[in-house]
């Protein structure tokens, strides 16, 4: 059809044609949105013992002799028991000599921030313990979350651990506290036990960004750049969506979130299996 013909359209058609086309383009953007799919969940435990235990001994560490069991409530029962056998659960070693820069992972990540205390320990550690959950299929629980936190502490007590790195989450602790955290934390499927909001340079300003939520498959939250005076704004948009998202389990295209009495609509501009991008606006009211 020449230009002339497009020119004789009615409106009618040429709107009937634009609802098509915008309707087209929304189901392709959610589509995509859907399709794609990778839970990871990760812990780098740093030890001085170069042998990894028997797994009934970790099993027997996790189960019966479980020191974070309270009366009546096992951590691990038998939905996450069944997590040992599972395909998708890798444990094994990795030694210093042969990947240094593993020791270092604040050099991977500026949001990994260690103390004094942790750096000197890993300066120590010649080996460390890794132990991994990845699935790219959607999971129908999350067992996951209280599991590999257990399993990560029993590596640290069973080889003398002195480091525990949440590579998903990226946090950096002492053994002494993991443990703490074990202790406070009986149910780990919780979102203060696996998410927390960061805030990283870039240009334009400061991008404010999730860590934790690619355990359950979805990709971390990242803010547009905002300038300084935005910044504590924007983190509470962060926020807010963080903890809607965790718990509806699912990332739609676009929402809204309420902070300080003030409505603010979140829009994914991009999206990666790892990242989504965010634009936050402020609503206008009618």
């Amino acid at each position: 059809m020449d230009g002339g013909g497009l020119a004789r359209l009615s409106p009618l058609v040429w709107g009937f044609l634009v609802v098509v086309l915008v309707l087209t383009w929304y189901a392709v953007r959610a589509r995509l949105a859907r399709s794609a799919y990778l839970a990871h969940t990760e812990y780098w435990v740093y030890v001085r013992s170069e042998e990894l235990p028997k797994i009934e001994a970790v099993m027997d560490r996790m189960i019966s002799a479980n020191p974070y069991n309270r009366r009546g409530n096992a951590c691990i029962g038998a939905k996450e028991g069944m997590l040992f056998t599972d395909i998708r659960l890798h444990v094994g070693l990795a030694r210093r000599e042969k990947n240094p820069a593993l020791f270092r992972p604040d050099l991977e990540s500026a949001t990994v921030v260690p103390s004094r205390e942790a750096l000197e320990a890993l300066a120590e550690c010649h080996m460390l313990a890794r132990v991994s959950y990845v699935a790219d299929k959607s999971l129908p629980d999350r067992r996951h979350l209280q599991f590999l936190p257990h399993y990560a502490a029993a590596l640290s007590d069973l080889m003398d651990g002195v480091v525990v790195f949440d590579r998903v989450s990226e946090e950096l602790l002492l053994a002494s506290e993991m443990q703490a955290r074990m202790k406070s934390l009986p149910n780990w499927e919780r979102i203060d036990a696996h998410c927390r909001v960061v805030e990283v340079s870039e240009d334009g300003g400061l991008s404010i960004q999730t860590r934790g939520l690619r355990k359950i498959g979805l990709p971390e939250l990242a803010s547009l750049p905002v300038p300084p005076d935005e910044r504590q704004t924007a983190r509470m948009v962060v926020e807010e969506s963080l903890v809607r998202i965790w718990k509806k389990g699912e990332l739609t295209l676009e929402w809204s979130v309420k902070v300080m009495d003030t409505s603010f609509q979140v829009r994914i501009e991009s999206q990666t299996l790892k990242e989504a991008r965010l634009r936050i606006l402020r609503e206008v009211e009618a």
